[in-house]
């Protein structure tokens, strides 16, 4: 059976969506309560599997409350996003030197947009998820390098849709 830790000491708390940046010692993640949601950043202990010091870095509002959180460096990570209910949700690059979020994709108006993002190893390609209008889902490959965003074959489109 597997052992959990509880990562901060407070029992008062609702986070989800962690994500450790690549040298360990900080963590992002989302906190759900009402008055303070959005996604975080706490110092991270890897020995002792605790966080303290959490601060707010980017305010969600209820439609933004599971976004993927996919670290680039350890300054940087990538997030999704929607700014109203009706816009689709697009893929940020936040860097926590500048304290700005900058927004890397514009799916089509008539979609729900961008949803996951995940950086390759090798950190030369960030995956991203599309959806369509007909509520399929394409994958499509960000060159991190280039800023150019190439479409797959990989979709899970119905038979008889485009």
């Amino acid at each position: 059976m597997l052992e959990t830790t509880k990562v901060f000491s407070t029992t008062s708390r609702n986070e989800n969506y962690v994500s450790i940046s690549p040298n360990k010692r900080q963590i992002a993640f989302i906190r759900y309560p009402k008055e303070q949601r959005g996604i975080y950043l706490a110092d991270f202990n890897e020995n002792t599997l605790s966080a303290s010091n959490e601060k707010l870095l980017i305010p969600l509002k209820t439609i933004n409350l599971s976004p993927i959180i996919s670290w680039l460096n350890d300054s940087q990570f990538f997030y999704s996003a929607t700014q109203s209910q009706s816009a689709p949700r697009k893929i940020y690059k936040y860097d926590l030197a500048t304290n700005l979020s900058e927004p890397i994709s514009a799916p089509p108006l008539n979609t729900y947009g961008d949803f996951a993002a995940i950086v390759s190893p090798n950190k030369h390609w960030l995956a991203i998820m599309r959806s369509d209008e007909f509520y399929g889902y394409q994958l499509f490959l960000y060159d991190l390098n280039q800023k150019i965003l190439l479409p797959t074959n990989v979709t899970n489109k119905k038979k008889g849709s485009r």
